[in-house]
């Protein structure tokens, strides 16, 4: 009788559950996972570059033409060119004229034209001084001839400056090529001489 009332009387013990004992070791072992989750999908996604020829995190031959419109909205007008699809889109400023955006057929950016705004201290130096000197010097036909190209090869930009102050009026981003297709592609209405060949021949489309 009293041995039983003896084992009533002590306090019985409980076995915590093992995640209340442990919860800091499963709360790692969740955040390492999840750590781990996001390196493989990063790994096996791919980056865009960011180099001389990025247009705000744009770089041709990288970026797709959605990563354009996501950032800057949809195009004014699609045009289809010689040289691939044409999207012209509004300036970061008030203009009538366009930023150009060319993508091959399957949708990836080749080229970006810029209209930069009136800025003294935005000139041709602003490059030089980093880049040094340019590879080629030459003029666009449908500029006035005080506004001359400076293309750089190896970076896969062309800055047009005006001769007063070297003042940059539009910049130009491609995938770096030689001298010889640059000429043969972007750089076919450039000319040494103030005067070159005629305009693409383009045709709209619906955006």
């Amino acid at each position: 009788m009293n041995n039983n009332y003896q084992d009533q009387s002590q306090p019985q013990q409980t076995t915590k559950p093992f995640w209340r004992e442990y919860w800091y070791v499963l709360l790692f072992i969740i955040a390492f996972i999840i750590l781990l989750i996001t390196y493989i999908l990063r790994s096996l996604t791919p980056q865009i570059p960011i180099q001389e020829n990025s247009y705000q995190g744009i770089t041709p031959g990288y970026s797709k033409i959605g990563d354009f419109k996501t950032k800057f909205g949809q195009a004014r007008e699609v045009i289809e060119t010689n040289r691939g699809t044409q999207y012209n889109f509004a300036p970061e400023f008030e203009s009538v004229q366009n930023n150009e955006v060319v993508t091959d057929q399957a949708g990836t950016i080749q080229f970006i034209k810029e209209l930069v705004p009136f800025n003294r201290e935005h000139n041709l130096q602003v490059y030089t001084q980093v880049w040094g000197d340019y590879d080629l010097h030459l003029h666009k036909q449908s500029f006035a001839p005080a506004v001359w190209a400076y293309v750089f090869l190896n970076k896969g930009v062309v800055i047009f400056a005006h001769i007063d102050g070297d003042v940059v009026e539009e910049k130009w981003y491609f995938t770096p090529t030689s001298e010889a297709n640059f000429l043969k592609s972007w750089g076919e209405n450039l000319t040494d001489t103030g005067s070159g060949p005629e305009q693409l021949d383009i045709a709209p489309i619906q955006p």
